[in-house]
Parts: structure tokens; sequence; C-alpha cells
């Protein structure tokens, strides 16, 4: 399951609303039509010093940390 967001995340453009900076986004998944469970993930950027840093580099979104949570459910518990 985290494996595919993991890859979504490292993929999009840095502006795109899916790696928001520290908020936490939210996904179900479903299987057979069911919801089973939810992904929840917080993005936090790093700025690299390789290419300037602080007020030296223009563009401080270097590097994406992602922390990527499932949780199944069954019933109304989660599991």
């Amino acid at each position: 399951m985290s494996q595919p967001r993991l890859e979504t995340i490292a993929s999009v453009a840095a502006f795109d609303t899916l790696v928001t900076a520290d908020q936490t986004h939210m996904s179900y998944f479903t299987v057979a039509g069911r919801v089973l469970g939810t992904e929840r993930w917080v993005v936090t950027w790093i700025d690299d010093p390789a290419d300037g840093a602080g007020g030296a580099d223009l563009n401080p979104k270097d590097l994406r940390q992602a922390v990527v949570t499932v949780v199944f459910h069954q019933g109304s518990a989660q599991d």
C-alpha cells in the first residue's frame, strides 16, 4: 500500500497539494468496492546545503521526507 504512495509523493511537483508541507494528508483505500482502511502521510521539506542554504538558496525545497501510515479497518475497529 505505502510503496505506491511514496512513489507518487516522490514524483509530483513541489507545488502539488499532495506534498503540502507539515500537513496530514489522507486517502481511503478500497478493495473490491469496500473501504478497508486509510493511508495518512506527512511531507517535510529539507533544504540541502549543497546548493546554498537559507537566504542564499532560491529554492529551499530540495528533498522530501515523507512518513506514510497505513491503518486497516475491520468493521468499526482499527486493526
